[in-house]
């Protein structure tokens, strides 16, 4: 997440006095909660954190790759038996999407 570098402004009630008939008499005052400035040797840090997640995001992608392989074959392995029980499939498997069979 990439963290903002606009002031933040909250709107706060001062009130002054309440009058005894009638609204209370008050300001709305601007308060800045300005974030930190990063410096440059923050970004860097964050930079190199990215990276790190990216290569960690690769690692993911080829561990969902493999289970995607692994339910392809239990799903070929499936209507093979299927098909030798005599049961007949109109779907055939595609690989990346997930189907429901139709019976």
């Amino acid at each position: 997440m990439s963290k903002s570098r606009h002031p933040l402004i909250a709107l706060t009630w001062n009130p002054q006095r309440v009058r005894k008939k009638g609204r209370p008499q008050g300001t709305w005052k601007r308060s800045v909660e300005s974030e930190r400035v990063e410096s440059e040797e923050e970004e860097e840090e964050e930079e190199e954190e990215e990276e790190e997640e990216e290569g960690e995001g690769e690692e993911e992608e080829e561990e969902e790759q493999e289970e995607e392989e692994e339910q392809e074959q239990e799903e070929v392995e499936e209507e093979e038996q299927e098909q030798e029980e005599g049961k007949k499939t109109r779907v055939a498997p595609i690989p990346g999407i997930q189907h429901r069979r139709i019976l």
